[in-house]
């Protein structure tokens, strides 16, 4: 079928599979076969394909057409009709995830399931909720809010993302030290398989649960799960410490949560990062160990200038530089180890009430305090206040023409100083870097990286980026890192899971076999997914 031009190049869905499709359907459900639809379809927010975008190369390879099921039987009818015609189905909930897992590969149908909002309450006595995959985080926290109870679960994109994606892509939320990822919160699932019949997982007989946790819908289409829930607490308490270097402040993390602490959240920024973030709540109040240079552009700014001109400043400055040269991004880098010291670290608890939450506070404020500077109430609250603000800025930054990404890694304690290193050092010879340090356990802790870099045009931008993320996923490797920890694998990460899961390529082929023989949920991703430079629109 001709298409017009700026068209997706991938043909309409027949008319005839389309209107069978809308016959099989509920009244609610929609099938759409329009332009805009597919393209929208075609991406998630992964800023490969962003960048594509920006150069006006829209489309990998858009669904044949999208499907908004209202019912687990109306995804049981795209499935079945999908395997009748032979189209690959691929599960998309919010499109907010970073690394192309919701991507088509090979076109088909894409099944949006945002419109699966079952809530089953009855069993919240016993602390079991069942859910519909396509809850909108920050709206399923509401309703459960207000009924006294939480899912525990908050990752920066909770306003932007799904149930279905957080279990899709093994999702951490920012406090998770106290309620864990969200595989700790998955009691079990059903889904619709390759066949369209519905699945329960885990069976009497069998847990395929930790295999189904994270397969990225190349397994199943999530359709419903129950989970754990616990009563809403009613009093908190955060707090800001500043270490003189990461190293310390990770030793003062290990101490706390292997002495049996466990906080609501630990999280630590490295030196530029405290700056730009928090450098006016960061400081004040706290008595200065020293009278370095940093120490008084802090004092300076926290005197005259807003935090938010603060970051704007750093951040246009540091595109300007990108600009100018290749070499800007190492001499960026080497600024920022030179010109910034002091580590911010925010560690919070959540409890039940003010009696208990108090108890909490002064047995793990004290522990810090011991081996850290305390800056006061002020860093933690301003921290817990603005903990969602970070996943809405990135716009501004591909306007300007530059790109930013973020990459998660995860070591035991042991590995992860050289693990920052080595990652920091790979990144930092193509793009501006900087780092917090947050999902923190008693067995170790996840590195989160935020780079940003420029290109002549956006070709060159794309020749960085892959340049940058190939060096920092093999440098991850060669540390003894897990190269993700809670964004997924995608299309960006797949072809290094080998260097995370020796002969889970073998396992995954024997379990896709039996499960989805013909290869159409979310085919090309996983173990089979080809070196993701070589994924172009």
């Amino acid at each position: 079928m001709a298409t017009q031009q700026g068209a997706p190049s991938v043909p309409f869905l027949p008319d005839a599979i389309a209107n069978e499709l809308r016959l099989r359907l509920s009244p609610s459900a929609r099938v759409r076969v329009d332009d805009a639809a597919r393209l929208l379809y075609s991406r998630d927010c992964w800023p490969w394909l962003l960048i594509h975008t920006r150069a006006g190369r829209h489309s990998l390879r858009p669904p044949h057409a999208v499907v908004q099921p209202a019912t687990i039987e109306d995804v049981q009818e795209t499935i079945r009709m999908a395997a009748a015609h032979g189209l690959p189905v691929v599960p998309y909930g919010a499109g907010s995830g970073v690394t192309g897992a919701a991507v088509p590969t090979r076109g088909g149908l894409t099944v949006d399931l945002k419109r699966l909002t079952s809530l089953d309450l009855s069993l919240a006595g016993d602390g079991i909720a069942r859910l519909g995959a396509g809850w909108v985080g920050g709206r399923l926290e509401h309703v459960l809010n207000r009924r006294g109870l939480t899912l525990g679960h908050f990752p920066s994109s909770i306003g932007c993302s799904t149930l279905g994606g957080w279990i899709a892509t093994r999702s951490a939320g920012q406090l998770s030290t106290r309620h864990g990822k969200i595989e700790d919160r998955v009691l079990a699932t059903r889904l619709v398989d390759a066949n369209g019949d519905l699945r329960h997982v885990p069976t009497p007989h069998t847990d395929a649960l930790p295999i189904l946790v994270g397969s990225e819908g190349t397994l199943g289409v999530l359709v419903d799960a129950d989970v754990v829930i616990e009563p809403l607490p009613r009093a908190r308490r955060y707090r800001g410490f500043l270490a003189r270097t990461v190293d310390e402040a990770l030793d003062a993390m290990r101490e706390v949560l292997q002495q049996g602490q466990r906080p609501a959240v630990l999280r630590l920024y490295d030196a530029f990062d405290t700056f730009i973030s928090s450098a006016r709540r960061a400081t004040a109040g706290a008595a200065p160990s020293s009278d370095g240079l940093t120490r008084r552009l802090r004092a300076w700014i926290d005197r005259r200038v807003s935090v938010s001109e603060a970051r704007r400043f750093a951040l246009n400055a540091g595109a300007g530089l990108l600009r100018r040269t290749d070499m800007a991004p190492i001499a960026l880098n080497r600024a920022a180890d030179t010109l910034f010291d002091g580590c911010l670290l925010i560690a919070g608890v959540e409890e039940a009430d003010d009696e208990h939450a108090d108890a909490s506070a002064a047995d793990l404020f004290g522990l810090l305090g011991d081996r850290l500077d305390d800056l006061g109430t002020a860093p933690g609250d301003h921290w817990y206040a603005h903990r969602y603000d970070v996943s809405y800025k990135q716009s501004p930054a591909y306007d300007s023409g530059i790109f930013v990404d973020t990459m998660e890694v995860a070591a035991s304690w042991d590995r992860l100083p050289h693990l920052h290193a080595a990652v920091r050092s790979a990144l930092g010879d193509h793009v501006f870097v900087m780092a917090h340090f947050s999902h923190a356990y008693a067995a170790g802790c996840s590195i989160y990286f935020t780079f940003a870099g420029f290109g002549r045009d956006d070709d060159e931008c794309l020749t960085i980026y892959a340049r940058a993320w190939n060096a920092a996923l093999a440098a991850a490797a060669r540390s003894g890192g897990a190269v993700t920890h809670h964004h997924g694998v995608g299309l960006l990460k797949a072809a290094h899971l080998i260097d995370d899961h020796t002969g889970g390529g073998a396992l995954f082929d024997r379990v896709k076999h039996a499960v989805d023989p013909d290869d159409r949920l979310n085919p090309g991703k996983l173990w089979h997914a080809p070196p993701f430079d070589e994924v172009r629109p």
